[in-house]
């Protein structure tokens, strides 16, 4: 107890501090619970979901923005935690029998032999990574050894003297726990790791009993036929697919995706276009390889423009293209608000670019319907504004919807922070 302590009290400590809120760790339980456990997420894998922003400077804050937004009040992040576990069991209460299905594709996922994308997905590094491309043997392999160990083990675990049974049964209790805390949050390979611990040494022990009974002969060949059944049993356990067979490729491309948004922040135009157009024509239907290629069509025109190439029409148009483009993603009912709101922020990105002051600042105020709280878009849709004042002469409509638009930026600001400055020019631009 005093270890646990020892741990957790600076952090406590810290949490109440910097964020007013006491936490032991995170004020994340509740978004965990929620994210894992609701029926959107008929997995419990990690996903973005329509109102959050898959990036760790985002995440809690669009979590929290879409809470008060169904709540109708502000919220802190203690509170924030409590309301999406609130609706995690009303939602468990009204429909018991789905959520239990939730749970067990969960229990099937982390004990399989698929290796569940989150921020780390082996194959996809394996490009990368020379040693991953080695064949080591993977939980398809460990997991199944482990599993089968633990089944024995429960029925021999009497036959064992006290030392080899108090070891046990500590691995077995530590893995039961610790498979436990993901089967009711959400799973992953990274997640998974740590069970190696508690399992790999059942897959070992299990092995050796399987060698030592092959080489008795036939003095115990029913004690090898016992030991194959429970290694039967865990086989089937662990490499029964549970996703379809086009989940890895899913997955890849996802990786693929955030790889060309990388590139693209980081000035890599070129390779960011090639990525995003490959991943657009094996995936024409999804709204965010849209928005990801238009964003770098659109870049490779601008970088072409900076090197000192004439503007001619053809660059006219392609811009244009790419408005087209993200006009079909925002007008679209259907798609997440999520990737509305990356389409209007890659809309008003080209029509800045056009010159189309009014429209980009317009499109601003779209993206951050989504996330009023984005440092980056709020800097963005203030300098948007000052050049919008500094530039024109609105009719009596105009300049009224121009006001409100400059006092709710100046608003949100004053409420969000202005770490980029922007405040004392949009106000000067103001006055």
């Amino acid at each position: 107890a005093l270890g646990v302590a020892l741990v957790l009290a600076p952090v406590a400590v810290r949490n109440q501090a910097v964020g007013g809120v006491f936490a032991l760790t995170t004020s994340g339980a509740g978004t965990n619970l929620f994210g894992g456990n609701t029926l959107e997420n008929p997995y419990g894998v990690a996903t973005e979901f329509p109102w959050v922003r898959g990036v760790p400077d985002h995440e809690a804050t669009d979590w929290r923005v879409e809470a008060e937004r169904r709540s109708g009040r502000e919220l802190d992040a203690g509170e924030t935690s409590r309301f999406w576990t609130r609706e995690l069991f009303a939602s468990m209460r009204a429909q018991p029998a789905a959520h239990a299905r939730v749970l067990w594709n969960k229990f099937r996922l982390t004990l399989g032999a698929y290796e569940v994308a989150d921020n780390r997905f082996l194959p996809w590094e394996a490009r990368f990574v020379r040693v991953l491309r080695a064949p080591l043997p993977g939980w398809g392999v460990t997991g199944a050894l482990g599993v089968a160990g633990m089944l024995v083990w429960v029925v021999s675990r009497r036959r064992a003297d006290a030392a080899t049974r108090a070891a046990g049964d500590r691995l077995a209790v530590l893995f039961v726990l610790y498979l436990g805390t993901i089967v009711l949050t959400v799973t992953s390979m990274r997640a998974r790791l740590p069970l190696l611990v508690a399992v790999a040494p059942f897959a070992g022990w299990y092995a050796a009993r399987v060698v030592d009974a092959a080489r008795s002969g036939g003095s115990r060949a029913a004690r090898l036929g016992g030991l194959l059944a429970a290694g039967s049993v865990a086989a089937v356990l662990v490499h029964a697919p549970v996703f379809d067979a086009g989940q890895r490729a899913r997955d890849l491309a996802e990786r693929d995706h955030n790889l060309a948004v990388e590139l693209l922040a980081t000035g890599e135009v070129t390779e960011a276009a090639a990525l995003a157009a490959t991943l657009r024509a094996d995936f024409p239907n999804s709204a965010r390889l849209v928005v990801l290629d238009a964003a770098a069509r659109a870049e490779m025109v601008f970088a072409e423009l900076e090197r000192g190439a004439p503007r001619t029409a053809g660059h006219q148009e392609a811009l244009r293209a790419c408005l087209r483009d993200l006009r079909a993603v925002f007008d679209d009912a259907d798609v997440a608000p999520r990737e509305r709101a990356r389409a209007a922020g890659v809309a008003a990105r080209i029509q800045e670019g056009l010159g189309q002051t009014a429209r980009a600042e317009r499109q601003l105020r779209r993206a951050r319907e989504f996330a009023p709280a984005d440092a980056d878009l709020l800097a963005t849709h203030a300098r948007l504004l000052t050049l919008r004042l500094a530039a024109e002469a609105p009719g009596a409509d105009d300049a009224a919807d121009l006001r409100a638009a400059v006092d709710a930026v100046l608003a949100d600001l004053a409420r969000y922070g202005d770490p980029q400055g922007v405040a004392a020019d949009l106000n000067a631009a103001r006055r």
